[in-house]
């Protein structure tokens, strides 16, 4: 989705600054995340959208979108970015064991803002904040229209067929972080 711009859910408080700087579990640094999913923020990466429909299966004996619901949305949002950046996992799974390559989620922070229900058409915006040797920080929202349902910070790490830590190389991280 071209037109999708978020600003960083930490571009309020610094940025991935933030992150760094020990607010990872501050509630004060999670309220100053950003509700304006068509403002670039300042030095900000390129945003991926994915549509998604709220189906019954989805939901919980309220009509009100099950919270496990949301991670899957989130991990399809992950997927289909990964996907539109010529990364294909399924490919990564069928290398030897010593050439293999996967992401990993280590950390998942979710913020419920609003509830989603039944036939709601949403859009799981996914935009990457911070990379390391072997870890990505990812800023992902459910949105409902302009309205964001949902913020997400997600630390993925790269680890090998043997399920250490392996460094994320030069190309994939131009990729990831234009």
């Amino acid at each position: 989705m071209e037109g999708i711009k978020p600003r960083s859910a930490m571009a309020m408080s610094g940025g991935a600054d933030a992150l760094k700087d020990g607010d990872r579990n501050d509630r004060t640094a999670r309220r100053r995340m950003t509700s304006d999913p068509n403002t670039e923020a300042e030095n900000s990466h390129p945003a991926h959208g994915l549509s998604v429909r709220v189906y019954y299966e989805d939901t919980d004996a309220g009509g009100i979108l099950y919270h496990g619901s949301h991670v899957r949305f989130l991990e399809r949002g992950r997927t289909e970015y990964l996907r539109a950046l010529g990364i294909d996992q399924s490919s990564m799974l069928e290398t030897a064991p010593e050439d293999r390559f996967l992401f990993v989620v280590r950390r998942l922070e979710l913020d419920y803002l609003k509830p989603a229900r039944l036939d709601d058409l949403l859009t799981v915006v996914t935009r990457p904040l911070e990379i390391g040797a072997a870890r990505l920080i990812i800023e992902q929202s459910i949105l409902r229209g302009e309205e964001v349902i949902l913020t997400a910070v997600v630390t993925v790490v790269a680890i090998g067929g043997d399920g250490r830590p392996r460094r994320i190389g030069p190309d994939l991280r131009q990729r990831l972080m234009p």
